[in-house]
């Protein structure tokens, strides 16, 4: 810009004419004379869209700063952080949290050195509950007595602690805030639930009448029998309760042992919980794997596997301690004893023979008749068939030159047996029904029925 011998400008208030060598100021006066320069507009303040915000560690937010006049020449802004350990600012006003606390963001004009402030306040981060566990498993209460139970959610510095109470029986025992009332003589489950992540734990309640010096396996609760077999040891988390109560059975191997399964009063259980009958119980706990303790079934063995199996199941025990006796003939009574520990009787003892021949006559598997006597392979296959439910069948025995030998009533069976894999061959092409069935070939034959 030229101002040319008796021209003029007039400059606007706040603006300043810069010739290079010298300014020429002027507020609202009017200049006259040769003069060649630029009109600068100066800052005369900055301001923040924000006063104060709130942050949670890890969140951002753009601040805005805007330069009064509108049209100053020069807008260049600094920011700056009072506390960069709790919120940071880049130069584009851009927070960052960091921590939580309070910092003051402050941006500052490059010309003029006008300031304004932001107060930001960061929050911690919210950490999520990760589970919740009570200051007792089991409790046992008068009727109309009270006692607090204490629930802590884990971690420590989870946001929400909120929890809600129920109990799975307000007629035996209510819960408000984690007390509990014994309300009448029974068992209840006291449950507490998280909010956040819905964790529960529980607390199985007793409450016993009011009836002075009631001992404490009072006639409300019922005893736990357990009985852990070769390979491992077990423990269960009551050991008597009353009906409805939870109970669950911790197994713990010995090295080379697996837990096979559990049976209670000889009920094989899915898992390792049950729900406590209105009765005693018995518990056992069997474990599989390990070396097997006897000394004539050597490893390579065809019928090694089906021993290994028949005896960490409970099914066969040895002639004694270290001889399993494979080659050895099976009476019928043997046999019976076997089905009925498959069905879940608890079948030891010195009446054994006894109670497997009643179990047997029960359940249809056999009549009674011959008990000591040895049991064939077309009798075995006629029991398994009747155990089983006498599935039906067709096709016939023909591919064996000896299927003329297989008594009319055991036919089906003998069929059912071969057409399932229970039973094979002595060879390609004879089935030997008459025959009878050694303690090794009954141990596979059970191996295959069971696991077919």
């Amino acid at each position: 810009m030229t101002i040319g011998e008796g021209e003029s400008l007039k400059l606007d208030s706040g603006a300043s004419l810069n010739t290079g060598e010298y300014t020429l100021k002027v507020d609202g006066g009017t200049l006259t004379g040769d003069v060649t320069g630029t009109v600068i507009y100066k800052v005369t303040g900055v301001s923040l869209n924000k006063t104060s915000t709130e942050l949670t560690v890890g969140q951002s937010e753009t601040l805005t700063a805007t330069i009064t006049p509108d049209n100053a020449t020069n807008k260049n802004v600094t920011w700056s952080s009072d506390n960069q350990n709790v919120a940071t600012v880049d130069a584009n006003g851009n927070v960052t949290a960091v921590g939580a606390g309070t910092a003051q963001i402050t941006v500052t004009t490059a010309d003029g050195s006008f300031t304004d402030t932001c107060q930001v306040t960061i929050n911690a981060a919210t950490v999520s509950v990760t589970g919740v566990t009570l200051d007792k498993a089991e409790l046992t209460l008068t009727e109309g007595n009270s006692e607090a139970l204490v629930a802590t959610i884990t971690p420590d510095n989870a946001a929400n602690k909120t929890v809600t109470w129920t109990s799975s029986n307000p007629s035996v025992a209510t819960v408000n805030n984690g007390e509990v009332t014994a309300v009448s003589a029974g068992t209840a489950a006291i449950t507490v639930t998280t909010e956040d992540g819905s964790f529960t734990a529980e607390c199985i309640v007793t409450v016993r009448g009011d009836v002075p010096d009631r001992p404490v396996n009072i006639p409300d609760t019922h005893e736990i029998e357990l009985i852990s077999g070769e390979g491992g040891e077990a423990k269960t988390n009551f050991s008597n309760a009353g009906a409805g109560a939870e109970i669950t059975v911790t197994a713990t191997p010995d090295a080379g042992y697996e837990l096979a399964y559990i049976t209670v009063n000889g009920e094989r259980i899915s898992g390792v919980s049950f729900t406590m009958p209105d009765h005693d119980v018995t518990v056992r706990v069997y474990f599989s794997g390990g070396a097997l303790p006897f000394a004539d079934v050597d490893k390579g063995a065809w019928y090694y596997d089906a021993v290994s199996y028949v005896y960490a199941n409970g099914l066969m025990d040895g002639v004694s301690a270290s001889e399993f006796a494979p080659e050895a003939n099976m009476t019928r009574a043997m046999f019976w004893t076997i089905l009925a520990r498959i069905d879940g009787e608890e079948i030891f003892g010195t009446s054994w023979a006894e109670d497997a021949r009643a179990w047997a006559m029960e359940s249809g598997v056999s009549d009674g008749t011959d008990p000591n006597c040895l049991v064939t392979r077309e009798q075995f296959a006629a029991m398994l068939h009747r155990y089983a439910g006498e599935p039906a069948v067709s096709g016939s025995l023909s591919a064996y030159t000896d299927a003329a030998s297989v008594s009319e009533w055991a036919t089906d069976a003998m069929l059912w047996a071969t057409q399932n894999g229970i039973i094979t061959g002595t060879t390609a092409a004879t089935l030997a029904p008459q025959g009878t069935a050694t303690r090794a070939q009954a141990a596979a034959m059970l191996m295959r029925f069971a696991e077919r």
